[in-house]
């Protein structure tokens, strides 16, 4: 094969694939012949209540925006609904036209109006304290830019992150060139380290550092949620050592007590101490509309607007800004967060019960860590093996040592997250690959998705439970990965040949 003509830059060059990526054509193999895939790699929602809420609260948000032009006559799905409302002509100008760059003021509005619901009277919200964004990574990406600068930088700035974390923070520091560091939340269970980052925050001053915090709860991969006394403890911690905050908090609202450190202490926001981040991906249950938002002190969201340009995003009227507007006017995600619940409740009890879960874990999460310590040392299934061995040579690239002849034996996360796949159609994530901790790697954890609809969740907690039976020498190694045929209904089956494609199954790999 010729070379490419153009040289890829250093940055370019340093994004390597994972071992993961070696299996995508067996995970495409296995969906094509019937297997029936729980779990899931990536935080995506079910077919939560949204299907008729997606026309109903766009309905919503037109009657109060000023839209007028086809009001009344939206088709009866979304497909012609997306067509109506590209022809429609807002009270600013085109609907297909360039907005601000902080995206319109009508929804501006609407959000401005839900966050001041949230706060009462203890904070005044007006539009100038939002910016839209492009779902989540986009206000992530804007955020960092727009409050670190870069190292080597004379203001010294750290971004501090709680260790399991979110791993496209390390891609995108990387890609802005943003010092990091970690405090490690292993040895507390997931839950905030509150001495160990007291401490970090001491050692970063001391020399001479700017650490900026970034939290997330409930956390991805953890799934663990702060407490309303943890919150305290991290608002005391702030205040006291006058660090910015950077809140993640695409997960709040699918909490039965949704707050964050804005909750607590609300005039972080009017000293321009923190920046919230949110978006309808994981409250609306709809990640496609890809529609998000800022809040932040109204000087920050002027200087952070730009942003918007520079990254290549810019808002309009699309579907998707108007149902993240209009998902927040009709608090639908109230609704969304107690279905997830629901789903998730029963399946956790079963894995906490059975000592598989081993972290306090409330059930308000898309995530938890599953614990297969039974498994290290033990022979993975048959159809792991095979699979493995045809994509030995494949592995080696990544330091994963498949041996040519006798048992091949779990001996990381990478190879339990593996026999989990294709001996039980479990997918998942291994937990080293959002940790810096290298008790990450000695846990055999990994990372489960709890969204896919509550059937399939609950038969995830069966095959999960029926890995540790085996591990235990308390049940066989299963032959075969159920069809989808067996699935219990055919809403089940219809979503699960839907599922994401294989080639994004994985995300993120080992990072070290």
């Amino acid at each position: 094969m010729n070379q490419a003509f153009h040289v890829l830059s250093d940055l370019g060059q340093s994004a390597k694939p994972t071992p993961t990526r070696a299996m995508a054509p067996f995970i495409a193999k296995l969906e094509k012949e019937g297997a029936w895939l729980v779990g899931g790699a990536i935080g995506q929602p079910d077919e939560a209540p949204r299907a008729d809420a997606a026309l109903a609260i766009v309905r919503h948000v037109l009657s109060i925006t000023g839209y007028n032009a086809v009001r009344g006559s939206l088709g009866e799905n979304t497909a012609d609904t997306m067509f109506d409302l590209l022809s429609m002509e807002p009270p600013t100008g085109r609907a297909d036209g360039y907005p601000a760059f902080e995206g319109t003021l009508e929804q501006r509005q609407i959000i401005a109006e839900a966050e001041q619901r949230r706060f009462g009277t203890t904070l005044s919200i007006t539009p100038q304290h939002i910016c839209m964004t492009a779902g989540g990574s986009n206000g992530l990406f804007m955020a960092f830019a727009g409050l670190c600068n870069k190292r080597g930088h004379e203001r010294g700035d750290v971004l501090v992150f709680l260790d399991p974390y979110f791993p496209v923070y390390d891609n995108m520091a990387a890609l802005l060139d943003i010092e990091t560091d970690t405090v490690s939340c292993i040895g507390t269970k997931f839950r905030p380290n509150m001495a160990g980052l007291e401490q970090k925050i001491t050692d970063l001053k001391a020399a001479g550092k700017n650490p900026i915090l970034v939290l997330q709860s409930p956390s991805n991969p953890t799934g663990y949620a702060f407490t309303r006394q943890e919150w305290e403890q991290l608002a005391t911690l702030v205040n006291t050592h006058s660090i910015m905050v950077i809140g993640d908090d695409i997960y709040r609202r699918i909490c039965q007590d949704p707050i964050s450190l804005l909750d607590i202490d609300p005039t972080l926001l009017t000293r321009g101490q923190y920046v919230a981040l949110d978006c309808v991906s994981k409250a609306g249950g709809a990640p496609g509309w890809r529609s998000g938002h800022i809040l932040a002190h109204p000087d920050i969201i002027r200087q952070l607007a730009p942003l918007n340009l520079s990254s290549g995003v810019i808002f309009g009227n699309s579907l998707g800004t108007l149902g993240h507007a209009a998902d927040m006017s009709v608090d639908h995600h109230l609704q969304t967060a107690a279905h997830y619940r629901g789903q998730a409740q029963d399946t956790v009890n079963l894995l906490t019960e059975n000592n598989i879960i081993r972290f306090p874990h409330s059930g308000d999460s898309f995530y938890a860590i599953a614990q297969f310590t039974e498994a290290k040392g033990k022979p993975v299934n048959a159809n792991t093996e095979k699979t493995l061995r045809a994509i030995a040579t494949d592995l080696e690239k990544f330091g994963i040592v498949i041996p040519k002849e006798g048992d091949i034996t779990i001996e990381n996360d990478f190879l339990l997250m593996a026999d989990l796949l294709f001996g039980y159609g479990v997918r998942s994530i291994p937990l080293a690959s959002s940790s810096r901790d290298p008790a990450a790697k000695e846990m055999m954890g990994v990372r489960l998705v709890l969204t896919g609809g509550k059937q399939s969740i609950e038969e995830l907690g069966r095959r999960c439970l029926l890995y540790k039976e085996v591990q235990l020498g308390k049940a066989e190694s299963p032959k075969s990965i159920p069809a989808l045929d067996s699935a219990p209904s055919p809403h089940i089956r219809a979503a699960m040949a839907h599922k994401e494609s294989p080639d994004i199954l994985v995300g993120f790999a080992q990072m070290g």
